[in-house]
C-alpha cells in the first residue's frame, strides 16, 4: 500500500479543486452500529478513556479520522460521536467529476477484501461512479436491460459487449465500468 502521505495530498487536492460541496458527513451504516462490540481487545489505545480518544479524533485530519474509525468496531462506534466530512462518491458522480484524486485515494483505502484480508479480484474500481463494480459478465447482462437498446440507441451503444468483455478480463486496465460507459454515451448521443 502506498504511503499515507499520498492519500493526504490527494484528499487536499480534492478539497482544493472541488470545494466542500463535493464532501459530506461521514456516516456509519445502521447495520454496523447495531453490531455488538467485543471487549477482548488488547490494544493500549482502546484502554484509553473515550474522552481522550475523542480528543485524538479532534486533532486528526479527515483521512486520519477515517483510518482510526476503520481500525475496529469500538473506534468506528466512537467516531459517530464526532462530525467530520469526507469526499462523497454520490456528489462527485452527480456533478460529473471524473478521476478525482481524493475520491480515488479514498476508494483505494476501502478496497473490498475477503475474510482472509486479501484483496478481492471480483471487482474493479470505476473512476466515474467511484464504486467497486463486479467483473462478472452475467451482472453486466442484467445491467444492459436497464438501458435503451433500441435501433436508434444501438448506434451509440454499439460495442457494449466489447466493453463488458474488457472490463471483466482479469488483467483489465479500464477505469470506466460498462454502466458508466452507457450513461456517458446516452448523455452525449441519446
Amino acid at each position: 500500500m502506498p504511503s499515507p502521505t499520498i492519500y493526504y495530498n490527494d484528499l487536499w487536492a480534492c478539497r482544493r479543486l472541488h470545494g466542500a460541496n463535493e464532501w459530506c458527513n461521514f456516516v456509519v451504516p445502521q447495520a454496523l452500529r447495531q453490531t455488538p462490540l467485543s471487549n477482548n481487545q488488547d490494544s493500549d489505545l482502546l484502554r484509553l478513556p473515550n474522552e481522550i480518544l475523542l480528543l485524538i479524533f479532534s486533532y486528526s485530519d479527515p483521512f486520519g479520522k477515517l483510518f482510526l474509525a476503520l481500525t475496529c468496531k469500538q473506534l468506528l462506534s466512537l467516531s459517530t460521536m464526532t462530525t467530520w466530512r469526507i469526499p462523497s462518491a454520490g456528489r462527485h458522480h452527480a456533478n460529473l467529476i471524473s478521476g478525482c484524486p481524493g475520491m480515488l485515494g479514498l476508494q483505494r483505502v476501502l478496497v473490498p477484501q475477503k475474510a482472509s484480508r486479501k484483496r478481492k479480484n471480483t471487482a474493479s474500481l470505476c473512476c466515474d461512479c467511484y464504486r467497486y463494480q463486479p467483473r462478472k459478465e452475467s451482472y453486466w447482462e442484467r445491467v444492459r436491460e436497464s438501458f435503451p437498446f433500441s435501433d436508434e440507441a444501438c448506434r451509440y451503444l454499439k460495442g457494449y459487449h466489447y466493453k463488458v468483455g474488457d472490463w471483466c478480463h482479469p488483467e483489465t486496465c479500464l477505469f470506466q465500468c460498462p454502466g458508466c460507459w452507457c450513461e456517458e454515451r446516452t448523455r452525449l448521443y441519446g
